[in-house]
């Protein structure tokens, strides 16, 4: 790299960085939240044994494909190699939890089994599956490049665009809708910076202005609406599940994952194969 010097932190990245971020963050709170309203899956548990082990692998992920870009870059002398970023996609969070982990949970509850032992067995059964789906990746990578070099990159989009369009754009905003006010103010920033390329004042980046303008107006119109001083037309809708932080606080559990208790739920993982392969391979046709 001695005639190309090459940025590995742009002026962009720290806006990508919470837009990335934040989408994790609602993917992982819309997975407690759903299992414990959908299916009275118990939220402790969620937070103590599934959520710490799934953020550390995004974070950890992402370490990884930054060397890999990192490394990209000084061997090939080029200096517009981006890390390609990785998280928690919808589609297949939405996927395990009405399909896998639910629907697991509930049946092993039903043959009279504790609400832990049976949280525990979906969680080893969630455990196994993405490791058969991180098998199954790791055997389409060898003909990765070739797919991209044969098919045309919109008709690989094009493949997810319904996915994209029904649970990344309409679903987020049914619930930005609940909240007109501070979903749509939010929403407007986010557009305004990123689509019509204004700056906000102190060139504060788009997603993080619109993140503290939605935080404040959210507060400050519950507190206006808790002293009646707000129009009933623009009340916000109460919390339909409360999730205790402090259940989440300094976890250890989640560490029994390496004693590889989860290895023998890969045999009970197998009748939902046919679920968890597509999102697999709609993973890899996005990734590609």
């Amino acid at each position: 790299m001695s005639t190309v010097r090459y940025h590995w932190a742009a002026k962009g990245d720290v806006n990508a960085f919470f837009g990335l971020m934040l989408d994790n963050v609602a993917n992982l709170l819309l997975t407690v939240s759903l299992l414990g309203a959908v299916f009275e899956f118990p939220t402790g548990f969620a937070l103590r044994h599934m959520i710490p082990g799934t953020a550390i692998g995004v974070l950890v992920g992402d370490a990884l494909f930054f060397w890999l870009a990192w490394r990209l870059a000084r061997r090939s002398r080029r200096p517009d190699i981006t890390a390609m970023p990785l998280g928690l996609d919808t589609p297949s969070t939405l996927g395990m939890i009405f399909f896998v982990l639910g629907p697991a949970y509930k049946s092993t509850l039903s043959r009279g089994t504790t609400q832990v032992e049976a949280a525990t067995f979906a969680w080893h059964l969630g455990i196994a599956c993405i490791f058969i789906s991180g098998l199954f990746k790791l055997a389409c990578s060898v003909g990765c490049n070739w797919v991209r070099r044969t098919l045309p990159r919109a008709g690989l989009l094009g493949s997810l665009a319904a996915i994209a369009i029904v649970l990344i754009s309409f679903l987020p905003l049914l619930e930005i809708l609940q909240s007109p006010v501070v979903g749509l103010v939010s929403l407007a920033i986010v557009l305004a910076t990123l689509v019509a390329r204004l700056e906000l004042p102190g060139r504060v980046p788009g997603a993080v202005g619109s993140l503290l303008v939605g935080g404040a107006l959210f507060y400050a119109m519950r507190a206006m609406q808790a002293h009646g001083w707000l129009p009933e037309s623009l009340h916000i809708p109460p919390e339909e599940l409360v999730i205790d932080p402090a259940a989440g606080l300094w976890p250890t559990e989640w560490l029994s994952v390496l004693r590889l208790d989860w290895i023998w739920a890969i045999p009970a993982a197998i009748p939902y194969l046919p679920i968890v392969i597509p999102f697999a391979l709609a993973t890899v046709v996005g990734g590609i």
